[in-house]
């Protein structure tokens, strides 16, 4: 399995948008599979954030993470960076995917040279625990209940 930028693969765009339009829709109500396509495009960066990652092989697309400066509206701007976006394939869950994909964002993370990473997860906070993830508070994003966590890396 191979992980890289998006960037660099950009013909996963599609089945990337398609995944974060069918699993985050209710966060943004409004934002059509055209608007997350364009999204993703202006974010299709190699060494700056946001980075979106992928986990591929020659025959399928796994799973896509991101690396990004904040993820919250309106709390926690102070913090950085964040992982957010992380989906696997429905198909390819509980292989370890999951976590191949945020061992490899953690490691991007530390040598960008930060020491702590952030997400806000609204129902994977035990999966995440037991990753090593802190609690640092439950809150609201965009009027829906979040934990926000934290890992020293």
């Amino acid at each position: 399995m191979k992980f890289t930028t998006l960037a660099e693969n950009p013909h996963f765009i599609l089945p990337i948008a398609n995944w974060f339009h069918k699993e985050w829709a209710h966060l943004n109500p409004d934002r059509t599979l055209e608007d997350v396509i364009k999204l993703i495009e202006k974010n299709l960066n190699t060494n700056t954030l946001p980075i979106i990652y992928v986990a591929f092989d020659e025959k399928s697309v796994y799973g896509t993470i991101s690396l990004r400066k904040s993820d919250m509206t309106d709390s926690n701007q102070d913090k950085s960076p964040w992982i957010s976006s992380l989906f696997v394939d429905k198909n390819f869950r509980n292989k370890g995917i999951g976590k191949f994909l945020i061992s490899n964002c953690k490691d991007t993370a530390k040598e960008l040279g930060f020491g702590e990473i952030y997400l806000f997860t609204e129902d994977h906070k035990a999966w995440y625990e037991k990753l090593g993830w802190s609690t640092l508070e439950e809150t609201t994003e965009r009027n829906f209940p979040v934990s926000v966590m934290k890992k020293t890396i």
